[in-house]
């Protein structure tokens, strides 16, 4: 990705936030796709667990599968290894503040505990 990275705030029209007490933003990155989508990448925490989640807007995907979104993502530039990433465990929800945005969240680590 070749947007900017920041420190977490609001910026270009996508809100991230600390939702969880326990939780931490460890990097944010704004860019756009290939077709002129914007998108935010954040890497954040949670009781061990690191997470990816990519945040942008559902217009036009309304009706996309999971497994539909991950195949747009992936022709976009945005790799998801199915062998690390099966679609099972790729969690895609509405944006809980903004129901024109879509997050799709991958856990990339956890704990040895």
């Amino acid at each position: 990705m070749t947007g900017t990275s920041q420190q977490p705030s609001e910026s270009n029209g996508i809100e991230e936030e600390n939702v969880w007490d326990d939780s931490s933003s460890f990097a944010v990155q704004e860019d756009c796709l290939p077709d002129g989508r914007s998108f935010q990448a954040e890497m954040w925490g949670e009781a061990g667990f690191t997470f990816l989640t990519y945040r942008f807007p559902v217009q036009g995907l309304e009706q996309y599968s999971k497994s539909q979104v991950v195949d747009y993502l992936e022709t976009q530039g945005i790799p998801i290894d199915p062998e690390k990433f099966p679609v099972d465990r790729i969690q895609l929800l509405p944006n809980h503040k903004n129901s024109d945005l879509l997050e799709l969240t991958l856990t990339i680590g956890e704990s040895d505990d």
